[in-house]
């Protein structure tokens, strides 16, 4: 899939503005001066990419860290010994009926998990009763 630019790749968008000539540059920055809509939509743009760099530090800075063993059923943070129990015939049954009670071993983790806003959804109305309101 093409950006709007040209670039088939996420994450080089100051390279592919790069490549676009000065003078487009140019009149798209006094488009989005003069143009109160394209305002609007550059800063929403501009905070979307503020949070997104924010999130991303925040994925190395506050990783969660295993601090000791504790009991439960999330598969993710299971020990490797219990799913060693769960591969052989002869106590596969033994570790499915610990899981479902929430008694298998797991590591605890310990750290604050910030949660983001989760994704945005955007309904766009563009029927008839709506046209009044579309250069608010």
């Amino acid at each position: 899939m093409k950006s709007l630019l040209g670039g088939t790749g996420a994450g080089n968008g100051d390279k592919e503005l790069k490549k676009v000539p000065l003078r487009d540059q140019i009149a798209l920055a006094e488009k989005i001066v003069s143009d109160k809509k394209m305002k609007v939509i550059a800063e929403w743009a501009g905070s979307f990419k503020q949070i997104a760099r924010k999130k991303q530090k925040s994925k190395h800075n506050e990783a969660m860290e295993r601090s000791g063993v504790t009991l439960g059923n999330e598969i993710e943070r299971l020990l490797p010994m219990e799913l060693g129990l769960y591969t052989h015939a002869t106590t596969k049954n033994d570790f499915l009926l610990r899981y479902i009670e929430g008694q298998t071993m797991q590591y605890e983790q310990k750290g604050q998990e910030v949660l983001g806003k989760g994704p945005i959804v955007l309904c766009l109305d563009q029927s008839g009763s709506m046209s009044k309101l579309d250069t608010q």
